[in-house]
């Protein structure tokens, strides 16, 4: 979903109507996303983390509010794209889009990167598969059936054909 937005991003003519209003939805859906993402992992993940390393739990805390921060300006650039009065105004917010999205998504894989080689790492040391498996149900509990499916169709566009055969 990062990089298709990206491109589309890349691609979009802010002055038109019609292509924006598909980048609007999807970057306020990506968000929507990210936020339930960190919100799942410090409610269930960084409390499992932070009796064996309090300092990573607080980092992956720290970056939270980093990636929200970043969330929270996107989200004020689409609503300035909203109000702008004629097209060089346009122009300017969507680029202001564009350059802000590319430092969410350049933020967001670094901090996913270190989810997969950090944190992944610390569970697996600490903790055996079931209490993993355990822990992932109550996550994938917490979301709606609509989120699911959503992220799922997302997921799956992601796999190679070697992690699809193998499951």
């Amino acid at each position: 979903m990062l990089y298709h937005l990206a491109a589309l991003i890349q691609q979009t003519d802010f002055c038109r109507d019609e292509q924006v209003a598909p980048v609007l939805t999807g970057i306020e859906a990506l968000l929507q996303r990210l936020r339930k993402h960190n919100e799942l992992e410090d409610r269930f993940v960084l409390p499992a983390i932070k009796s064996f390393h309090p300092h990573l739990s607080a980092d992956f805390l720290q970056e939270h509010e980093t990636a929200e921060a970043q969330q929270s300006d996107l989200s004020a650039l689409l609503a300035a794209w909203r109000i702008a009065r004629d097209d060089a105004a346009r122009m300017r917010a969507g680029q202001r889009i564009l350059y802000t999205f590319n430092e969410l998504i350049a933020f967001t894989l670094y901090h996913q990167n270190k989810e997969e080689s950090v944190l992944n790492k610390s569970l697996w040391a600490h903790y055996p598969d079931a209490s993993i498996v355990q822990l992932e149900t109550a996550m994938f509990s917490a979301l709606s059936p609509g989120c699911l499916l959503e992220e799922s169709r997302w997921m799956l566009r992601a796999l190679n054909d070697a992690e699809v055969i193998t499951g």
